[in-house]
């Protein structure tokens, strides 16, 4: 059978959605990997605190 190209990519996307709702997975890979790199830099942040920080009025010269 002879398929558009447009077509054919929409009934896969739709096949590949539909396959990835039946696994159970939600939401987009560029979310969850941006809720992870925001996660890593918050602990990162975290991390850093604890060091010295330059006092207010301190001449760094």
């Amino acid at each position: 059978m002879i398929e558009e190209r447009a077509h054919l990519l929409a009934r896969i996307q739709q096949e590949a959605i539909a396959a990835a709702t039946a696994a159970g997975v939600t939401g987009s890979a560029v979310d969850e990997l941006l809720a992870e790199r925001r996660a890593e830099a918050a602990r990162d942040a975290d991390d850093h605190t604890g060091a010295a920080a330059p006092t207010e009025g301190c001449d760094a010269r």
